[in-house]
C-alpha cells in the first residue's frame, strides 16, 4: 500500500495556553511541543502511522530546522522523504497557540513560498498506488497531478480552501475532499463543482458538523455523523482525517465507510496534545484490522 504524498511540510511549534497575553507583554509557557507540520506530510505521517507505506513529495530545505524536519519524518514516523527545495532554501516554521480550555488552535503560518531544484518524475509517480495532494505547492504538484492522472493512479485530494489553481487539480482528480470554508466562488457549492469537473468520489467537511458525500453517475449519496468528543486539541484533525482516509480506503472501505473511519481516528486525535497520540490509539483499536463491508451512509 504505497502512498505518495505531495505538497506542504514544516516545523510547527505548539505552546498550550488558557489565555493570550496583552499586547506588549509576556506570557511565560514550559508547555509546548514541537513536531512535523504541514497538511500533506501529517497526511503521509498518519498513513504509516496507521500501516501504510509513505512517500512524501515536498518542499524543506537544507538548513538545521530542514534536516531535524527531515530525520523526523524519516526516522521516528517511517515516511520516506522527495525534498524538491533547491540548494539552500530554509524551512518553515509556524507557531501555534492552542486553548487548552476549548482545543481550538491559532495559527501563525510561516510558510513561504520555494524554488523547485527539480520535479517529480512519472517514474516516481508509477511506483506508488495512489497520489495524494493537498493542492498546495502548483510549482511542484501541477504537473505532478497531470502525470498521476495520465498514468492512471488514484488521485486523491485535500482541496482545503479554493485557490487558483484548485480546478485544475479538481479536473485530473477521482476522489476530493474539502472543508466546508472552501468556496469555489462561482455561485456553486464545491460538491457541485466537483461533479463538473468529473470528479468521482467528493465530499465536505466540517469539524464535528456532518459529511456530506456524493458518487458521480450514481444516486449514492448521503451524510456522515462524525463523533462529538471534548477537544483537547484539533490542531491537525484535518490532515490525520485525510491520511486516515488514504489508509482506510485503500484497506478495503467504499468511499462512505473510509470517510467514517477517518472521522472516528480524527475524533480520537483530538483528544490528546499533537497529532500522533491519538493516531495510535486509534490503530491500536482497529488492530487486527478487518476488512469494512461496503454498505451506504444514510
Amino acid at each position: 500500500m504505497s502512498g505518495l504524498f505531495a505538497g506542504l511540510t514544516g516545523l510547527d511549534v505548539i505552546y498550550y495556553q488558557d489565555s493570550y497575553p496583552e499586547e506588549n507583554k509576556k506570557s511565560k509557557t514550559l508547555n509546548f511541543l514541537t513536531d512535523v507540520g504541514g497538511p500533506a506530510a501529517n497526511a503521509a505521517v498518519t498513513y504509516s502511522l496507521l500501516g501504510g507505506e509513505a512517500v512524501l513529495a515536498t518542499c524543506i530545505g537544507s538548513d538545521s530546522t530542514g534536516r531535524m524536519i527531515r530525520d523526523l519524518l524519516e526516522n521516528r514516523y517511517g515516511v520516506r522523504v522527495l525534498d524538491f527545495a533547491e540548494e539552500g532554501e530554509s524551512a518553515c516554521i509556524s507557531s501555534i497557540i492552542v486553548n487548552t480550555a476549548t482545543g481550538s488552535r491559532t495559527i501563525f503560518s510561516g510558510q513561504h513560498s520555494y524554488r523547485c531544484g527539480k520535479l517529480l518524475s512519472r517514474e516516481e509517480i508509477c511506483e506508488a498506488e495512489f497520489c495524494f495532494f493537498d493542492t498546495n505547492l502548483p510549482e511542484l504538484c501541477l504537473r505532478a497531478v497531470r502525470d498521476a492522472h495520465e498514468l492512471g493512479k488514484q488521485v486523491i485530494l485535500d482541496c482545503g480552501s479554493w485557490k487558483p489553481h484548485t480546478a485544475e487539480f479538481l479536473k485530473n482528480a477521482d476522489t476530493a475532499i474539502a472543508s466546508a470554508d472552501c468556496h469555489p466562488g462561482s455561485g456553486e457549492d464545491f460538491l457541485t463543482a466537483s461533479r463538473r469537473y468529473g470528479v468521482s468520489d467528493a465530499a465536505v467537511t466540517g469539524g464535528e458538523a456532518e459529511i456530506i458525500w456524493q458518487k458521480t453517475g450514481t444516486d449514492e449519496s448521503g451524510s456522515i455523523q462524525p463523533p462529538r468528543v471534548r477537544a483537547v486539541d484539533t490542531l491537525g484533525a484535518g490532515d490525520v482525517f485525510h491520511g486516515a482516509f488514504c489508509y482506510y480506503q485503500k484497506t478495503g472501505g467504499s468511499f462512505a465507510e473510509a470517510l467514517r473511519a477517518a472521522s472516528e481516528t480524527a475524533a480520537q486525535s483530538v483528544l490528546f496534545r499533537g497529532a500522533r497520540e491519538g493516531v495510535l490509539a486509534a490503530a491500536r483499536d482497529r488492530a487486527p484490522h478487518t476488512e469494512m463491508t461496503d454498505r451506504k451512509t444514510d
